[in-house]
């Protein structure tokens, strides 16, 4: 999970560095950065989601809060 934030974030700048090439390969500055980042970041939240959803599911994520309960 302490990856997530670094995640994030390289998701975001692929979308803007991308953005950036595009937008300098058909002059439409700066619609494609635009659009590049909030791609990176919607592909950012999603991972973000799928990994917290994965970790909930997991047998024995919570069994330490098990052992507090006794």
């Amino acid at each position: 999970m302490a990856g997530g934030g670094l995640e994030f974030a390289v998701a975001i700048l692929l979308g803007v560095f991308a953005g950036q090439w595009l937008d300098r390969r058909w002059s439409t500055s700066p619609w494609l950065v635009v659009i590049g980042a909030m791609t990176g970041a919607g592909a950012g939240f999603y991972k973000l989601y799928r990994d917290l959803t994965a970790s909930q599911r997991r047998p024995g994520a919570d069994d330490a809060s098990d052992d507090t309960e006794r």
